[in-house]
């Protein structure tokens, strides 16, 4: 069996404008993408095509493309390791020669522009993270692909053409979700790096995982994220799109990293495990491509991603030297790091000691239960007790939410079997009332950790608004902005507490209502914006554009 990294073709271009970065991991059946490259309108020395194949394989769908293809790389991992998309991210990158790194699908259309654009986009801003949305056709006669005209793809079985927009860029309502993350993000290889690349965290195993890791970093160490309105590239439906059958990590219930999200809250700008390598390019180390090609793959993964490891558990085996976020609580971020909690004061709030006024850095604990009390006992009795009493009937309101999302659920499968009676319904219905028992049993727990977790977000905003009132000159106050009713229960309760700082409430709902809301605070004096987390992940690109982005605090 061969051993680590090691090219199967290897380019002599040196100064290329645009490093592609595409992958593969034994699964693709069409690297097509590379016909259309050689149709740019640009001088083919602007871009290197960089091809990244996670396991051993010499690809024939690819063969077809050699002569268009600068380096073909090979890392050559076991066959026993679920592939990690994020150390391939992190092997082109390294490996690049260009100024800008293009991460993306390498079985998509583009037109002839689409290098042109990127290079004329960083020209304009440099310090941009660059992104291009994805057509998506699901007609099953155009696989095996077949190089359909860019109409026939635009049309009928395009489920998000929107007069020649995709819908996702059109989106008002949940940008994060309806957009393409993973079809063309580009950004600064310098600014890759000195992000730390991307995370290798297990978290990121499998399916769930992407460039939008890079991009929400990219983000807090200052860069601006950008959508082009009018460049898409197209793809066509092939089998095994979704990732059906895929290995997942944590996510939010629409197949978006938990993990990453956590890093665009926290304003976390470094990745919970580095590469060695990014590490020495950013450090400043000098550093032979031979070196790269030696240190890139860490032992330790061959044995911590085996399949056969990750399988015998119900979710995916927690290593003692990975970094595992916790949600917050009262004001605080927890991770679990090694052997301990650790609890940090969330981003830009700066908490201060009831006994000696200082502000507090870090707390830890061998529990949760041992941490949460040293974070209660870290908070003045006034706050906590303020907290306790406006979250009273929180528990409530997420248990009957939850109850009724999870009856909605098996009550609409069971209207679409009874509707359309085809296997896809049926399926869906025997396996969700086949799982009934045992979702009964788990639903305690569940909600007991979903009421846990309300708990805590309510008690950080409590909390943020506490000490930034405290922080605030003259009669400047800080604002609360939210988007859903029992938030703003929470906070009326709050607001109503004897002793509690004085603040103001903003409802939002959508990126209209936002934008409103942000242009009116223009208008008024206040001292800090505080944002729901979930808020904040969602329409991220509103409020760090916003004057008030450098008044923003996160929870």
């Amino acid at each position: 069996m061969k051993t680590g990294i090691e090219y199967v073709k290897r380019s002599s271009r040196t100064a290329p404008k645009v490093s592609l970065v595409l992958l593969d991991w034994s699964v693709r059946e069409s690297f097509h993408l590379l016909h259309y490259l050689d149709r740019q309108n640009i001088p083919r020395d602007w871009f290197e095509v960089n091809i990244i194949e996670y396991y051993s394989r010499v690809s024939e769908p690819l063969k077809k493309f050699e002569e268009h293809v600068d380096n073909w790389i090979l890392l050559n991992m076991p066959t026993g390791c679920y592939y990690h998309k994020h150390l391939m991210y992190n092997v082109g990158i390294a490996l690049s020669a260009g100024d800008i790194v293009m991460i993306g699908d390498s079985d998509a259309m583009v037109r002839e522009t689409f290098i042109e654009t990127i290079v004329d986009a960083f020209e304009e801003d440099p310090k941009i993270i660059f992104h291009i949305d994805q057509f998506r056709n699901m007609r099953r006669d155009l696989h095996p692909f077949c190089y359909p005209d860019y109409d026939v793809v635009l049309g009928d079985g395009c489920i998000n053409n929107v007069n020649g927009q995709t819908a996702g860029v059109l989106n008002t309502t949940d940008p994060m979700h309806s957009r393409n993350y993973g079809s063309c993000m580009c950004a600064k290889r310098e600014d890759l790096i000195a992000i730390g690349g991307a995370d290798e965290h297990i978290d990121y195993l499998g399916h769930i995982c992407g460039p939008y890791d890079m991009t929400f970093r990219l983000i807090n160490h200052g860069r601006r994220e950008v959508w082009h309105m009018h460049e898409f590239m197209l793809h066509t439906w092939h089998p095994g799109q979704a990732g059906a059958d895929n290995y997942m990590g944590p996510h939010d219930g629409r197949h978006m990293s938990t993990t990453a999200m956590e890093a665009l809250e926290s304003g976390r700008t470094m990745p919970f495990r580095e590469n060695a390598v990014i590490r020495a390019l950013r450090e400043g180390a000098a550093i032979s491509r031979e070196d790269i090609l030696a240190r890139m793959i860490d032992p330790a993964y061959l044995e911590e991603w085996q399949t056969e490891n990750i399988e015998k558990n119900a979710s995916h085996r927690r290593w003692s030297d990975y970094v595992v976020p916790m949600g917050t609580y009262n004001g605080f971020r927890i991770t679990a790091e090694v052997d301990r909690l650790m609890a940090r004061p969330i981003k830009g709030l700066m908490i201060n000691s009831p006994k000696d006024d200082e502000s507090v850095q870090a707390l830890d604990g061998a529990t949760m239960e041992e941490l949460k009390a040293k974070i209660d006992k870290a908070l003045p009795k006034q706050l906590t007790a303020s907290i306790c009493k406006a979250r009273g009937s929180i528990g409530r309101i997420v248990a009957v939410t939850h109850i009724k999302r999870w009856l909605r659920e098996y009550l609409g499968s069971g209207y679409r079997f009874l509707k359309f009676h085809d296997r896809a319904t049926i399926r869906d219905f025997l396996k969700r009332t086949l799982k009934l028992p045992l979702e009964c049993a788990r639903l305690p727990r569940e909600l007991k950790r979903q009421i846990g977790e309300v708990k805590g977000e309510m008690g950080s905003m409590a909390a943020a608004l506490y000490f930034a009132s405290r922080q605030a000159p003259g009669d400047a106050n800080p604002i609360a902005v939210v988007s859903h009713w029992s938030q703003t229960r929470f906070l009326t309760d709050l607001s109503g507490r004897n002793g509690f700082p004085p603040f103001a409430i903003e409802l939002v709902s959508d990126a209209q209502s936002i934008e409103t809301t942000l242009r009116g605070l223009e208008e008024r004096d206040y001292n800090h914006v505080v944002v729901w987390g979930s808020l904040y992940s969602h329409f991220h690109m509103l409020f760090t554009s916003s004057p008030v982005s450098d008044k923003l605090i996160v929870v």
